[in-house]
């Protein structure tokens, strides 16, 4: 999974992922373009403490890429670090995780003062 890296004052560029399910062996990129909700979880590598919780501005679609994180301004304005994105879709109560065992790295680099 690629470690995308964003300073503290930065909202772009939205993050972008193709997630697929396996349907008789085979990847098939899922359909997330109706009755999903979405909820990100930025959770520090160092203590394990979830940085920012987002639900909004997640995008869903039927097409690559079938999941787009839009960045509002200021919400990465947390500690510099590395943190691993947690992503869930929820569909008639039931989730789904994006990539449980290889979790997206999201760097976080100090504004320069």
């Amino acid at each position: 999974m690629t470690a995308w890296v964003y300073r503290q004052d930065q909202e772009l560029p939205s993050w972008s992922a193709d997630w697929y399910q396996k349907v008789g062996g085979v990847d098939t990129l899922l359909d997330l373009s109706t009755g999903y909700t979405f909820q990100v979880l930025l959770v520090n590598q160092a203590t394990g403490v979830i940085a920012l919780t987002k639900t909004a501005n997640i995008t869903g679609a039927a097409t690559s890429p079938n999941i787009v994180v839009a960045w509002a301004a200021g919400e990465l304005n947390i500690a510099a670090g590395n943190y691993l994105m947690h992503l869930k879709a929820t569909t008639g109560g039931a989730d789904r995780l994006f990539a449980p065992d290889r979790l997206p790295t999201i760097t976080i680099v100090a504004t320069p003062t």
